[in-house]
């Protein structure tokens, strides 16, 4: 890997008009001191750089990459490698966001800002751990790479920490990177001092407009509500000089970037369509979900594609309706032919009525639900292969089976 100080060592080869056969480099300073390089950096094969860099940087090394060969791949923050395509249409995805925060905001409501933006850009991969791999994902490191996770929507909670701080670093904004060593998070420097912000754990409501709950809150309140439960912002060392952000400012800082309502209430148009199909006189169940599951489908297509954050959004919404969540189970499924489990779906049983013999099914690429029989769903649809809990419509199958043994009997 060579630095900036052994591309000095190369300059000489512009003179002479020579070609290099570096085939790594790594770029740490104003890549507009080797500008005139790149073109003759035939081998060259990978570049390294800080994923925190400024916007200066940016631009500068962009121009680099740009004349680059083909072939030349970059590596950010030690993640895994993205060819010079999706480089530059991921950077181009992160400066449209750059474009939306305003030069006279505040540290507290840019960060604000990018905190509820990743809702819209990102969503947590749904797949289950890998034993004996590197990754707990489908997508590897892949989800985990700035450029490859903000082209594809897809990442896992460090790689969603770092988009925010390659956002960040751009406008000036100084972070860290926390972590528990099961899951990272973000500390983020203010002229008052110190906040903690999950805006992986904050994706179902940010990507649904909802209030942030992982927004400014300390790392005391962080640990009480994940008590028993997991340790996933357990720390060993306990960063200071941390501020808490009240539920009063909070709402006025996301009012002040036009979050929410003139009210400071937070728009999350999901539980207003919910309230007037619950406000309305129905016969059946079946009638009332598949009001709900249609209206769903034509208003919030582009949040259906967000798989994990869908799952939990959607076993809310339906207990609204008057349906007990102990009577809801969702699962993420594939279909029996994907061999390696890539493409996840997202299936709901509700055990109430005549639904209880019945599979409602969301593929996002469809963006709709469809309804399958127990029997007919388990032919085509299996769960994850390191996913080893029973799957719960197998003991409704079973049931479905029996009675119409019983039934044949009689």
């Amino acid at each position: 890997m060579f630095t900036n100080e052994e591309l000095k060592k190369v300059k000489w080869l512009s003179f002479r008009n020579e070609k290099s056969i570096l085939d790594d480099v790594h770029i740490t300073g104003n890549p507009m001191d080797y500008l005139d390089l790149a073109e003759k950096l035939e081998s060259l094969k990978f570049i390294k750089v800080e994923g925190t860099s400024n916007a200066e940087f940016y631009k500068a090394f962009t121009e680099f990459v740009r004349k680059c060969n083909e072939k030349v791949k970059i590596s950010t923050d030690d993640f895994s490698y993205v060819d010079k395509e999706n480089f530059l249409q991921g950077k181009k995805k992160i400066e449209k966001i750059l474009t939306e925060i305003k030069p006279y905001w505040s540290t507290k409501q840019k960060l604000a800002f990018v905190h509820y933006i990743m809702g819209q850009i990102v969503s947590y991969v749904p797949d289950f751990k890998f034993i004996n791999y590197y990754t707990d994902t489908p997508l590897g490191e892949d989800a985990r790479n700035i450029w490859k996770a903000v082209n594809s929507g897809l990442s896992v909670c460090n790689g969603i920490t770092r988009i925010q701080r390659n956002i960040l670093s751009r406008i000036g904004i100084k972070t860290r990177e926390l972590s528990s060593g099961t899951h990272s998070f973000l500390l983020t420097e203010t002229e008052q001092g110190n906040i903690i912000s999950d805006a992986t754990w904050d994706l179902e409501n940010t990507l649904y407009e909802a209030r942030p709950q992982y927004f400014g809150v300390t790392y005391e309140e962080l640990r009480k509500r994940e008590e028993g439960i997991s340790n996933a912002h357990r720390l060993k060392d306990i960063p200071e000089n941390i501020i808490e952000i009240s539920e009063e400012e909070l709402r006025e800082i996301y009012h002040s970037i036009g979050l929410t309502n003139e009210d400071r209430r937070f728009k999350f148009p999901i539980l207003t369509e919910t309230q007037k199909i619950k406000e309305k006189g129905y016969y059946t169940v079946d009638i009332k979900l598949d009001d709900f599951f249609n209206m769903f489908s034509e208003k919030f297509s582009k949040e259906a594609t967000h798989l994990s954050e869908t799952r939990f959004l959607l076993e809310g919404a339906i207990s609204e309706l008057g349906i007990s969540i102990n009577q809801i189970s969702s699962r993420f499924v594939y279909n029996k032919d994907d061999i390696n489990s890539e493409k996840p779906y997202l299936v709901f049983h509700i055990s109430e009525g005549s639904l209880e013999d019945k599979m409602i099914l969301l593929k996002p690429e469809e963006k709709t639900f469809k309804k399958f029989d127990i029997k007919e769903f388990d032919e085509y649809y299996k769960v994850h292969k390191n996913d080893t809990s029973e799957p719960f419509w197998k003991k409704n199958r079973e049931s479905g089976i029996q009675k119409e043994e019983e039934k044949e009997f009689t």
